[in-house]
């Protein structure tokens, strides 16, 4: 082995040694928390027999940023000779709001359709899959079939998100952790 060979072996070993040492230390981070995926909720006032059921995930901070913007009212002020100064605001209706908090979180339920076929929500479908994120389609296909629910059980699809992510719950102040 020339003296040009066994530089390039030492090269070698000493880059080893440094991708091993930074693998280390990359690993010593602390690990992100998982999202928490809650357990099938029960719909005991749309199934006595508590056998229909949800099932959601936690937002993360993005959602819960892009869901926050929904609440942000927009205010056009201008002057006129005629009226003097004009307001206009534009509100999005708290329904509107809670069913973008549910297309958001929902990620499984087995709420059969009216022939009672199938599910009107299927992960990757008509609702998100669990820890991935919520396509565009997906959302659009999670409309079409929300509108299919009486209202009743939207409102308690409704009120089981608010139990499972309080923080949603701008009605109780003392809930609001976010």
């Amino acid at each position: 082995m020339g003296t040009d060979e066994g530089a390039r072996v030492i090269d070698a070993r000493r880059r080893i040694e440094h991708h091993y040492e930074r693998k280390e230390r990359m690993m010593a981070g602390k690990k992100l928390p998982s999202i928490e995926i809650s357990e099938p909720i029960p719909l005991k006032e749309y199934d006595e027999t508590g056998e229909t059921w949800v099932q959601f995930q936690r937002p993360r901070r993005w959602e819960r940023e892009q869901l926050s913007r929904l609440r942000a009212q927009a205010v056009l002020e201008f002057d006129t000779a005629e009226r003097g100064t004009v307001r206009q605001r534009d509100i999005v209706p708290e329904t509107v709001v809670d069913s973008e908090r549910v297309a958001v979180c929902l990620v499984d339920a087995n709420i059969l359709d009216e022939e009672g076929k199938g599910p009107v929500f299927v992960p990757g479908k008509t609702c998100r899959q669990a820890k991935k994120r919520f396509p565009i389609n997906i959302k659009d296909n999670f409309y079409e079939a929300w509108e299919q629910l009486p209202d009743d059980l939207c409102e308690e699809i409704i009120a089981a998100l608010l139990e499972f992510h309080p923080p949603f719950d701008w009605r109780n102040v003392e809930r609001q952790g976010e």
